[in-house]
């Protein structure tokens, strides 16, 4: 199974969300409260309501779901597009066509016609893999609509050729396939009614082109005794663990299918589990939570063929990441067993729990990564307990080989390696009334950031993608002195506003970080020296080639007053009264501090050869307090970059 689109309307922080997923590594990034967990919260919902039938918790957790419309909205839809890329996923649904048409044709002839043995031979030599591709690549729709009496509306939609059609898996005329596409409540019962019969499902893709109108998409029980239970019958029965003659539908399908193929990791974990039964080892166990990891664990050591190499791809990804070794250990009980992971870190064996939170995170993420192919996995602030290197070693190897969703506040967990890797990367934050808006570069945007990928190897650059907003210095004594008062004087401050100082090291080296920052979205604002305010110095030239610098410059060359109400429209700020190009340096912000107080600038610039240690010794030692320049040009700077 792989997901290629994750969509959702009025639902939760997204008054509008469309995302894209590859196949392999995506990483979503933001400030806080910018909706990233709310990615793990459309997919919990799915997931919900395909299990609602058969747990309890996931009907509780969808009754809670009815609540999270956007700023209270009673109605929202989410879908996701998927494919099912793996062969038991295929043969799944290969076998309810199979079984939907011998017990609909069976039930039509009511005895009358071809035998149950004769319905099999035809659907098994016409009823194959490649004829009902199409089912397999679709989009599963979630609506809710409070106004309705059932709540809930679900359809898979799906293409052949240029058509569109749709099955209704809940609401009006669920258990149905319709031609058109779904459109949740709206959908419009057909009214047109043909003389002819409607086509059989014996030739899907002929079936297809004849649909004209709605028919019953499902296996209803086959009552008959005398005949033996068709093979697909008996193949879904097996595959979705019906102990008893049941109907069957194509929602229980999609639901056993999402089962095994998403895995959702919460941002809270629960203490380890020791005890299971053996009912709870017969099956693949929930890993959202963390708890369960242990049994998961014995559970492929002890499994099929499959499940052990499953295994030993942990214990391989496990020691990638950790450099430790990974094994797992049981005794029976009465009623079960106990199982305990353990943990050799070059000291012997010890239990999980007796060797870090960083540690019992990596088996998590390891027997994850591991499992079975066309596994989808949601990861929701993982390795937040691991030391930097484990996480370098989880984004650039442990996940490469799955598809996955990392949703995280560290840096450490973003690829920059490579080009592709800026493509994985995704920034959510929030826009307008708070509602989400995504953010990530375009691949040909990647292509021109090629040559900057050294920059971002730094943990403060990669950093940037969870800011709020980013202020750009030209050099270090403007990191130093700025921060110190801006911080100190107000309790709103950037820092306190997520929007940190960034040194660039020069004003030629403005134009990488602000294409960075735009690609993903990140508001920024520049503080430079005075030559920078030249219509022809090189931070001038760098806006112009990324069509930033704003229009109508001053007719006067030499006017820095009329210059630097220029540069403010395109967010450029400066402390200098004078371009100071002349060799004199007196348009550098240590001129602005030198006419403050020349003897705690020559003090400073004694004690430290720093230039933010300078810049910050200043700041704490000028007796006066914030310079009013300084307070008004951090005013001029926040309301640029839309700070309260």
């Amino acid at each position: 199974m792989k997901v290629r689109r994750i969509t959702a309307q009025g639902f939760l922080s997204f008054a509008e969300l469309s995302m894209e997923l590859g196949r392999g590594l995506t990483v979503v990034t933001g400030p806080n409260a910018a909706g990233k967990s709310n990615l793990c919260q459309v997919l919990t919902t799915v997931s919900a309501f395909l299990n609602r039938h058969r747990d309890s918790e996931q009907r509780d957790l969808l009754s809670l779901y009815e609540q999270a419309g956007h700023h209270g909205s009673s109605a929202f839809t989410l879908t996701v597009s998927i494919d099912l890329d793996q062969p038991w996923e295929q043969d799944l649904v290969t076998d309810f066509v199979k079984a939907s048409y011998i017990s609909v044709a069976a039930q039509k002839h009511d005895g009358m016609g071809p035998s149950t043995e004769d319905l099999e031979q035809v659907a098994e030599a016409s009823i194959t893999t490649d004829s009902v591709a199409p089912l397999c690549h679709g989009t599963l729709r979630l609506d809710f609509d409070s106004h309705r009496h059932t709540g809930w509306s679900c359809a898979w939609q799906f293409n052949y050729g240029e058509d569109t059609f749709h099955i209704q898996l809940e609401g009006p005329w669920q258990q149905q396939l319709r031609p058109g596409a779904a459109q949740g409540w709206k959908t419009v019962a057909m009214e047109q009614v043909t003389e002819e019969p409607p086509p059989e499902l014996v030739d899907f893709p002929d079936f297809l082109e004849r649909l004209e109108q709605p028919v019953w998409f499902s296996v209803p029980t086959l009552n008959d005794a005398s005949s033996p239970r068709p093979v697909s019958m008996t193949a879904l029965t097996q595959a979705l663990r019906l102990t008893e003659q049941h109907s069957v539908t194509f929602v229980a399908v999609l639901g056993k299918i999402w089962s095994a193929g998403v895995s959702v990791t919460v941002n809270r974990r629960l203490p380890a589990r020791r005890h299971f039964s053996l009912d709870e080892l017969a099956g693949p166990l929930d890993l959202s939570d963390g708890s369960r990891v242990s049994a998961e664990l014995y559970r492929l050591k002890n499994g099929t063929r499959e499940q052990r190499e499953g295994f030993l791809r942990a214990q391989k990804l496990f020691h990638i990441i950790t450099r430790a070794d990974l094994d797992v250990q049981a005794s029976p009980e009465t009623d079960g067993m106990a199982i305990d992971v353990v943990i050799d870190a070059g000291h012997g064996e010890r239990r999980a729990e007796f060797s870090g939170a960083g540690l019992q995170e990596a088996v998590l993420l390891a027997v994850l990564s591991a499992g079975e192919p066309g596994r989808v996995i949601v990861l929701d602030e993982p390795a937040v307990q691991m030391h930097p290197t484990m996480q370098r070693r989880i984004a650039t190897t442990a996940l490469r080989d799955v598809q996955a969703l990392l949703i995280t506040h560290s840096a450490d967990l973003v690829p920059v390696a490579t080009t592709a890797d800026l493509e994985r990367i995704v920034r959510l934050a929030p826009g307008q009334d708070g509602a989400t808006t995504v953010r990530r570069v375009p691949t040909t945007t990647a292509s021109k950031l090629a040559g900057w990928i050294q920059n971002l190897a730094a943990a403060d650059t990669r950093a940037l993608l969870f800011a709020h907003a980013v202020i750009l210095c030209e050099g270090a004594s403007e990191t130093g002195a700025l921060g110190h008062w801006w911080n100190t004087a107000t309790q709103r401050g950037p820092e306190a506003a997520n929007v940190p100082l960034l040194d660039v090291g020069g004003q030629n080296n403005f134009g990488g970080y602000i294409k960075y920052l735009a690609a993903f979205g990140i508001p920024w604002a520049v503080i430079a020296d005075g030559p920078a305010l030249r219509g022809t110095s090189g931070l001038a030239k760098q806006l112009a080639k990324q069509g930033l610098r704003p229009p109508s410059p001053p007719d006067d060359a030499d006017d820095f007053a009329a210059w630097t109400n220029y540069w403010k429209t395109a967010g450029v700020f400066t402390l200098a009264d004078q371009f100071g190009d002349d060799r004199s340096k007196s348009g550098e912000l240590e001129a602005y501090l030198r006419r403050l107080d020349p003897q705690i600038l020559d003090q400073a610039q004694r004690d430290t050869t720093s230039k933010p240690r300078v810049g910050a010794l200043f700041a704490a030692r000028y007796p006066h307090g914030t310079p009013p320049e300084v307070a008004a040009l951090y005013k001029d700077v926040a309301a640029h970059l839309g700070l309260d």
